[in-house]
C-alpha cells in the first residue's frame, strides 16, 4: 500500500503546510490553489491517479497519462475546495464528512476494500469526536488546515477505491 501511504505523507504534508501558512498568515487564494495543486500532483506522482471513467450506456473510458493527471488534479481540488468553502457554519463540514465518509465506508465494505474501509472510519471516527466541540456554539474550529486535509483524505480515498460517483453523490446529497 505503498502508494496511498506516499500520497498520505507527501501530499498530505504539502496541504498541511499551505493550511498553516493560511491559517496564521492568510495567504492569497492563488497560493492556496497552488499548494491543494501540488498536494493532488503528489497523489499521481504516488500512482494513485483517476485512469478511467464509466459513462453510463457507453462504458469504461481510459485516460492516457496526461488526461489522468489533469482529471486527478481537478478531482482532489474540486473536493478539497468543496469541503473547505462550506466551513463557514459551526458543524458543517464535519457533517458532510462524516455522512460522505460513512457512505463510502459502506461501500468499501460491500466491495470489500479493507484498506479504504480503516482509512474513512478513522476519519468518521475523527471527524465525530471533533463534531462534539463543533456544533453550534462552536469551541474549536476546524481552520483551513483541517477542512483542506478532511477534504483530501476524502477525494484520496475516493481514487484509491474508485469510488468518485459515490463521493460525488454523497456529498451532494449531504449538502
Amino acid at each position: 500500500h505503498t502508494p496511498l501511504i506516499g500520497s498520505l505523507i507527501l501530499g498530505g504534508g504539502t496541504l498541511s503546510l499551505t493550511g498553516i501558512l493560511d491559517d496564521l498568515f492568510n495567504i492569497r487564494a492563488l497560493y492556496k490553489l497552488a499548494g491543494q495543486i501540488l498536494a493532488a500532483f503528489f497523489v499521481f506522482y504516488c500512482g494513485i491517479e483517476v485512469a478511467d471513467i464509466n459513462i453510463p450506456f457507453i462504458g469504461v473510458v481510459h485516460f492516457p497519462p496526461w488526461i489522468a493527471l489533469l482529471a486527478t488534479i481537478f478531482w482532489m481540488t474540486l473536493v478539497i475546495n468543496a469541503i473547505n468553502l462550506i466551513d463557514g457554519m459551526d458543524g458543517l463540514a464535519g457533517s458532510v464528512v462524516v455522512l460522505a465518509a460513512a457512505s463510502l465506508f459502506v461501500m468499501s465494505l460491500m466491495e470489500e476494500n479493507l484498506l479504504a474501509c480503516v482509512l474513512l472510519i478513522s476519519l468518521v471516527g475523527a471527524t465525530i469526536g471533533f463534531l462534539v466541540y463543533n456544533l453550534n456554539p462552536a469551541s474549536v474550529f476546524l481552520g483551513d488546515t483541517g477542512s483542506m486535509m478532511l477534504g483530501f483524505v476524502l477525494a484520496l480515498t475516493a481514487i484509491h477505491s474508485s469510488q468518485k460517483s459515490y463521493t460525488l453523490f454523497s456529498m451532494i446529497a449531504s449538502i
